[in-house]
């Protein structure tokens, strides 16, 4: 991560290092109001050493896919087969 100078800026690389990384926990939550009361698997990735990166890149894959969409709107030519 030290590396990338493009995505990310030489400030951010502290912020993104996860100081106390953990793997992910699993627990589970009971649907009660469901018959046969399923589990529904719940995982914590806040303590997973990548959160951080990947909530950073998330940021801007969002802000690259809204300048596209801006940029280049779909054709209305489309036939559909």
């Amino acid at each position: 991560m030290q590396e990338s100078n493009i995505l990310i800026d030489k400030r951010q690389i502290k912020h993104m290092s996860q100081m106390k990384a953990a793997p992910p926990k699993l627990k589970a939550q009971l649907k009660l109001y469901k018959t046969g009361i399923p589990i529904r698997p719940v995982i914590n990735n806040r303590t997973a050493p990548v959160y951080k990166l990947a909530k950073h890149l998330t940021k801007i894959i969002d802000l690259l896919h809204c300048i596209i969409t801006i940029l280049l709107p779909a054709p209305s030519n489309l036939q559909m087969a």
